[in-house]
């Protein structure tokens, strides 16, 4: 499902237009995305939850040319399905 198909789908259960859909997806998406750049959780009962999540630094060998390569602390996000949809899935 593309972020087109989601606005049609939005627009079409909750009777609203397409650019009423389009803001509401939007704005929600940017909320979520601020709240995980704050280091908060973000839950959606009956779908799951985005979690920021620190990775520690790590180093490896490139098999090819032996070279050793470093990868730096960063921080990902990790989502966790609810146990409703994980159910009907």
């Amino acid at each position: 499902m593309t972020k087109t198909d989601l606005i049609l789908e939005i627009a079409d259960r909750a009777g609203m237009t397409r650019a009423d859909a389009a803001r509401a997806l939007t704005a929600t998406l940017e909320a979520m995305g601020q709240a995980l750049v704050d280091g908060d959780k973000v839950t959606l009962p009956g779908f799951g939850s985005f979690s920021p999540t620190r990775t520690a630094p790590r180093s490896g060998t490139n098999p090819r040319s032996g070279e050793r390569w470093s990868k730096p602390e960063s921080t990902t996000v990790k989502f966790r399905l609810s146990g409703k949809l994980a159910e009907k899935l």
